[in-house]
């Protein structure tokens, strides 16, 4: 019998104080079960603007807000093209707040020109941390065990419940891209993979619970992480670049032009 791990609904208040900047999709890797969905070729979101954050920084000062963390993501964010001028512009608001609002950049490592980058914006702003594989000389990327893009419905399921990652519960944070604001990072690209316009315009819709309880509903219901099924009753998978999607996945990529096999 399918069954469900750490979901459960939205009883906490709503906040918005981890936000996670997906600068890009785009990545110099191409991980199976990438959350990030960066194994699709090209982009299946536009990178952030320096524009679209100067917004995002704008709301948060006219909602009364203040961010404690941010966590610049990606993709690989180093690859955005000004990622330098936008990383400074997160910095810059941290130290308007005090320095009360911590400022991480999350990268694979993975290349020298990418480890030449980080070196170069540590220097740049001191107080800006590394996360990622950053003691190593590059990342370590175990095979996925979870499968974000196995759909709850595909396996006759209706599990409409965020889990553990949604940003008002401190795990992965609020997910900012160029299209929107979402309950975590994940989030935006099953938004994009799947067409379904779920994703807030304005960040006061972020703190509005019926808004929420229907992106909810619009994606974490098709959302497979923290699913588990008994294996008479797990989807039937195709195979996108590796990573495993069960049909309803596979309808959308197909039908915006990405190869996708049967397993």
């Amino acid at each position: 019998m399918a069954y469900v791990r750490k979901r459960r609904p939205i009883k906490h208040k709503l906040t918005f104080n981890d936000a996670a900047l997906n600068f890009t999709f785009a990545c110099n890797l191409a991980c199976v079960g990438c959350d990030r969905a960066s194994f699709i070729k090209p982009e299946h979101s536009p990178p952030m603007t320096k524009e679209r954050l100067g917004r995002f920084f704008e709301e948060v000062k006219s909602t009364g807000l203040e961010l404690k963390r941010m966590r610049i993501v990606g993709g690989e964010p180093t690859l955005h093209p000004d990622f330098f001028e936008m990383t400074k512009m997160c910095m810059e608001y941290s130290r308007g707040v005090g320095h009360r609002c911590n400022v991480r950049i999350f990268s694979n490592h993975h290349t020298q020109e990418t480890r030449d980058i980080l070196i170069e914006v540590k220097k740049r702003h001191p107080r800006l941390q590394m996360m990622g594989g950053h003691k190593r000389k590059r990342a370590v990327f175990p095979r996925a065990t979870r499968y974000e893009y196995v759909s709850p419905l595909d396996a006759g399921m209706v599990c409409n419940d965020p889990c553990p990652n949604m940003g008002s519960r401190r795990k992965c944070g609020n997910g900012v891209d160029e299209v929107g604001y979402s309950l975590c990072p994940t989030a935006g690209p099953i938004d994009a993979i799947l067409g379904l316009g779920a994703r807030a315009t304005t960040l006061k819709q972020m703190l509005d619970r019926e808004f929420i309880d229907w992106q909810a509903r619009e994606i974490c219901g098709r959302c497979g992480n923290f699913m588990a099924y008994a294996d008479d009753e797990f989807p039937e998978l195709w195979d996108c670049n590796g990573t495993p999607v069960s049909k309803t996945y596979r309808d959308a990529l197909v039908s915006s032009g990405f190869e996708v096999k049967k397993k």
